[in-house]
């Protein structure tokens, strides 16, 4: 299981959008500012939603790549169309060498 879901806005909303309902199970009194800054934070989210994709997507897709050693960008990846990839697999332990890194980014 990939716990990095919020590394798409999207999904953020989908996260605040559940901590405004169990904000308002837990104090019904507080659930209409619950809700308003909620909405507001959302509105925020899906702004910046918008604005990542244009800016990614003013690179062309053959070169929205990027080298990282850490598998954490899945769900960014595929939000916005980035590949990632990785040196030596998976593994924040080692280190790549320049020819490894040569033949990725060719």
């Amino acid at each position: 299981v990939d716990p990095h879901a919020w590394n798409s806005a999207a999904n953020g909303v989908i996260y605040v959008r559940n901590i405004i309902a169990a904000l308002k199970k837990a104090d019904p009194e507080g659930a209409s500012e619950y809700q308003a800054n909620g909405d507001r934070y959302i509105v925020e989210l899906q702004q910046l939603d918008i604005y990542a994709r244009d800016q990614i997507h003013s690179i062309p897709a053959a070169k929205r790549k990027i080298l990282t050693s850490h598998d954490a960008f899945g769900y960014f990846g595929d939000a916005y169309g980035v590949t990632f990839l990785s040196p030596l697999g998976l593994s924040t332990e080692s280190e790549a060498s320049a020819a490894d890194v040569s033949k990725l980014i060719r």
